[in-house]
Parts: C-alpha cells; sequence; structure tokens
C-alpha cells in the first residue's frame, strides 16, 4: 500500500435528511491553520466543528438542527444549543483543548431551553 501525505484519513457520509441542507464536506488543508472534529452521538446525530486562529473563533454544525445553521464559537463562548447532551459538550471541550493547545481555557455554554427534531427516531 503506498500512502502519500495528502490521502484522505477518514471520509464519512451524511445520515440525515435531504431536507437539512448539504453536508458541510469539510476538508483540513494543509495550509489551513484551521482545526477539524466530527462526531456522531449514541442517537445518530451528527457534529462538526472548525476551530481558526488557535481556536479564537469556530463554527458548530449539527445535521439534526440542519447543516447550513452553524453556530459561531468566539473565544470559547459557545451560543446557545438545543439539548446539546454532555457527550457533545465532552467533545467539543476536547477539540477546543486541541485547537488552542491552552489546558487553561475553558469553553462557556450559553443555555437555552428548547427541543428540535431528531430525524433519527430517538
Amino acid at each position: 500500500m503506498n500512502n502519500s501525505a495528502h490521502d484522505v484519513v477518514i471520509e464519512i457520509l451524511n445520515t440525515h435528511q435531504s431536507d437539512r441542507g448539504p453536508a458541510p464536506g469539510l476538508v483540513n488543508a494543509e495550509s489551513s491553520d484551521a482545526y477539524v472534529g466530527y462526531f456522531q452521538s449514541f442517537t445518530g446525530m451528527q457534529w462538526t466543528v472548525q476551530f481558526f486562529d488557535n481556536g479564537g473563533r469556530g463554527i458548530l454544525r449539527c445535521g439534526s438542527a440542519g447543516w447550513d445553521n452553524g453556530l459561531e464559537i468566539v473565544n470559547g463562548v459557545v451560543p446557545p444549543l438545543p439539548s446539546i447532551l454532555s457527550d457533545v459538550r465532552m467533545w467539543l471541550a476536547a477539540c477546543y483543548l486541541a485547537a488552542t493547545c491552552d489546558p487553561d481555557k475553558e469553553l462557556t455554554f450559553l443555555e437555552i431551553e428548547c427541543e428540535y427534531e431528531d430525524d433519527h427516531g430517538s
């Protein structure tokens, strides 16, 4: 097997209905300063995050909420999210740590009370 530095490491298919918008198709290019993360919850919800500027800003997307509805993360503050589960919080915190390389920086989650439809029947 002949591997090069530019081979795809992982390719994940979108499991959400087409009315949730096109999947983000993230690529972490060699020339980019972006950190890219992916998570799939036990209920099948797919999440992506991209952090830029060493974690100073980022964009969080969830297929169940609609891929086009990205939420901006600025200086570690996560905007209010509907029903974000603890496993997603832990994943996002780990991504933020990897993007910032600073264990003293932590995410702040702003809270709201609402639900959105899970298109996986959970």
